[in-house]
């Protein structure tokens, strides 16, 4: 009896220590209205309700539609979305400030994981550029850590 029993005991721990990591990703889009904002320094926001998301834009947005009025924000639907935004900062170069370097969203292990890799070619201009990428996704309530090239790091996660 106790020949059986052991292995079946190691058996039932090893199993249990290789537990099975589900990984789901997260669809996202780039919020095009956000290209004009203006954030000066390396930050990364996540926003999960309409005031705090309208206080960043009024505060952020200098652009004018063609009556002079300030660009208003996007409506988001905060009951079904959050918005992710990560802005770099000073020091690049090129004809747009449209990071693009969210490769992936997932979620892994009851945490979003946001995948960020190098900020793309912003184009061959000379105008100074601070890159940003402003997303929106699934809105849920799990931490959101950022990996990869994340702005405002002086190493990569």
């Amino acid at each position: 009896m106790r020949e059986t029993l052991l292995p079946t005991i190691i058996g039932a721990f090893l199993f249990s220590a290789c537990a099975v990591e589900t990984v789901q990703t997260v669809p996202f889009a780039n919020l095009e209205e956000a290209r004009f904002l203006s954030v000066g320094k390396p930050r990364n926001l996540i926003f999960r309700d309409e005031t705090r998301w309208k206080d960043f834009w009024d505060r952020h947005m200098f652009a004018t539609d063609s009556t002079g009025n300030r660009i208003p924000p996007p409506s988001i639907d905060f009951g079904k979305e959050m918005v992710l935004a990560l802005f770099w900062g000073p020091g690049y170069g090129g004809c747009t400030n449209e990071a693009n370097a969210i490769s992936t969203i997932e979620i892994v292990d009851s945490k979003v994981i946001v995948n960020v890799g190098e900020v793309q070619f912003l184009g061959l201009c000379r105008a100074m550029q601070h890159p940003q990428q402003v997303v929106t996704l699934e809105k849920v309530d799990l931490s959101v850590v950022l990996k990869g090239k994340v702005p405002g790091l002086k190493k990569t996660l």
